[in-house]
């Protein structure tokens, strides 16, 4: 209960209801380097050509070399090797020879803010982002103003507030409190009214009021995903929870419950958001590695001192624990991998050391490191992720009638997902958004 005995859901007082609260989640990740600024949107008639390069469209599909692409009115319009006829007059074409062509990242596990985030989102090839906990009336204001054709920013999926328990840990900001069970559905139901794209549960929901929360979004296109505590992996499962963020609600390291997970994810075709390299800066805070990472001086200087603050904080027992845990959750994410699961990216930021678009790119070299191929990696930030938000007619493939959301690589990402360290181009809603 909020002060005064209102309950609302923080900076959006009065849009729904219960008592509110911030969540400032652990830490990520070592960075790659990129340059440039975001490019002034460019239309010509509608229709923009990529010609040249190898296609890597997020499909299981070979390669397609020398490939053409049409991109009209934000959309797939052609995919060839042959030539092109009939484009308007002034069509900007791209000459993609000795380059790669891959889907625009999405990254399905932030907390945005904007202003600072979408230059750095956009230069690293990231044209989506799914936000996983932010103040209701705020974040669908940005939402409507970053999903605009062509918006020099990525576009946004959004889940609202985190839905706590009685206690929620960082007071109000971007979570509501629910008690009972039927708060639980009314804040629920009030949230997909809203017309929010998921609803992320959080620590302290017991498993009566997760499934309070599920039941209210069955029959609906919103899925439910859980950062999980007093509820455990196997019965939000059960319940019907549709993703597993950090690879919390079980004890990695203990190889039976980690089995019995991973069996369970697959049966229910449930999605699993590891976020490692969160797990890998809560090992390194302190370090004087995070202090010379590349970009930290483009993350605003109130936020670089938070981010130290916490750090020096940070007991070194979680540091220590931090460690052994990426170790168990690589080797977790690696079986589920082989099993035939479903493995998403996402980075958490704008928690400390989590430079938006680099800490991506972190987490695909992380994933590989665990035992996926680049080509794995690769796809859960684009394919698995596009299915996970209920997008896949959409996005997340580069084939025809699809978004024109792509990226311009250097390198061969199949044989290195460090290739994304060497981003030439991003093309979003087939417009150039970034070029270096």
């Amino acid at each position: 209960m909020s002060r005064g005995g209102e309950r609302h859901f923080g900076l959006d007082r009065g849009s729904l209801a219960p008592a509110a609260a911030l969540v400032v989640l652990v830490v990520s990740i070592l960075i790659a380097e990129a340059s440039g600024a975001p490019t002034a949107v460019r239309e010509v008639d509608g229709t923009i050509v990529v010609a040249g390069g190898t296609l890597v469209d997020g499909t299981v599909r070979e390669p397609f070399p020398g490939v053409t692409i049409v991109a009209r009115s934000g959309r797939l319009a052609e995919v060839t090797a042959g030539q092109v006829v009939g484009l308007p007059a002034g069509t900007e074409t791209i000459d993609a020879r000795g380059k790669w062509i891959v889907p625009g990242l999405i990254d399905m596990h932030v907390h945005y803010q904007p202003a600072w985030m979408d230059a750095l989102f956009l230069r690293h090839g990231v044209t989506t982002v799914r936000d996983v906990g932010s103040g209701l009336n705020h974040i669908l204001e940005r939402r409507e103003e970053n999903r605009s054709p062509g918006s020099p920013r990525p576009r946004i999926f959004a889940c609202g507030p985190l839905i706590d328990g009685p206690f929620p840990r960082h007071g109000t900001g971007i979570s509501v409190s629910v008690q009972t069970v039927g708060e639980a559905r009314a804040v629920a139901r009030q949230l997909i009214e809203r017309g929010v794209d998921c609803l992320k549960l959080y620590e302290q929901l017991t498993p009566p009021l997760v499934e309070a929360v599920v039941r209210e979004a069955d029959g609906t296109s919103v899925p439910v995903t859980a950062h999980l505590r007093d509820t455990t992996a196997l019965q939000a499962l059960e319940i019907g929870v549709r993703g597993l963020e950090h690879a919390f609600g079980f004890d990695a390291c203990e190889h039976g419950a980690a089995a019995d997970v991973l069996r369970r994810v697959v049966e229910r075709g449930a999605y699993v958001v590891p976020t490692l390299a969160i797990t890998e800066q809560v090992s390194l805070l302190g370090s004087p590695e995070q202090e010379r990472m590349p970009l930290l001086e483009e993350v605003p200087a109130g936020r670089r001192l938070y981010w130290r603050r916490t750090a020096a904080g940070t007991p070194q027992d979680r540091i220590a624990g931090a460690a052994r845990r990426l170790g168990c959750i690589k080797s977790f994410v690696a079986r589920l991998q082989r099993a035939g699961g479903h493995v998403v990216a996402g980075s958490d930021t704008s928690n400390p050391y989590v430079i938006p678009g680099a800490s991506l790119h972190r987490e695909l070299e992380l994933l590989v490191d665990a035992g996926l191929s680049p080509r794995e990696a690769l796809a859960t930030a684009t394919r698995n992720a596009a299915a996970f938000l209920g997008q896949a007619r959409t996005l997340g493939t580069l084939e025809v009638g699809k978004t024109a959301d792509l990226v311009v690589l250097g390198a061969d990402p199949l044989v290195s997902v460090a290739a994304l360290r060497q981003i030439e181009l991003v093309i979003r809603d087939g417009r150039v958004v970034w070029r270096r």
